[in-house]
Parts: structure tokens; sequence; C-alpha cells
């Protein structure tokens, strides 16, 4: 049993957003972002962050692979 922090949430949402901006998948952009480390779509995604949540204190993107859950650290 995995036991993962809501920032799933944060992440998801924000990854969503990337996905509608550059027309693609929602399945494509967590590819390019959790497995390939796509730099674009991964600095893409820390601006969003710190727009959205100035003041968060985030460092790290985690993402496990058996349940498919994103953590925030």
């Amino acid at each position: 049993m995995h036991n993962h922090s809501t920032t799933n949430k944060i992440v998801r949402n924000i990854l969503r957003r990337i996905a509608r901006e550059t027309k693609q998948s929602l399945s494509e952009i967590k590819i390019l972002f959790a497995i390939n480390n796509d730099i674009p779509i991964t600095c893409r995604f820390w601006e969003l962050l710190n727009t959205e949540y100035p003041q968060h204190g985030f460092t790290e993107v985690s993402f496990c692979p058996d349940c498919g859950k994103f953590d925030l650290q």
C-alpha cells in the first residue's frame, strides 16, 4: 500500500494545464515529465507551480511507477 500526499493533485492539475497549452494529451505530458525528464516541460511545470503557489517551498517532484502518483517534497 502506497501513501502519497495530496500534492499529487497539484502536480496533475499543472500537467493538465501544460497539456492544454501544448495541445498534447495528459498521458504524453506525464511521460515527457516523469520518464523523459523533458527540460521545457519541467521548466514550465516549475514556472506554473511558482506562479500558482508562490510560497510553496517544494524543490523536488517524485513519481511512483507502481501507482502512478506524484509527490512534491
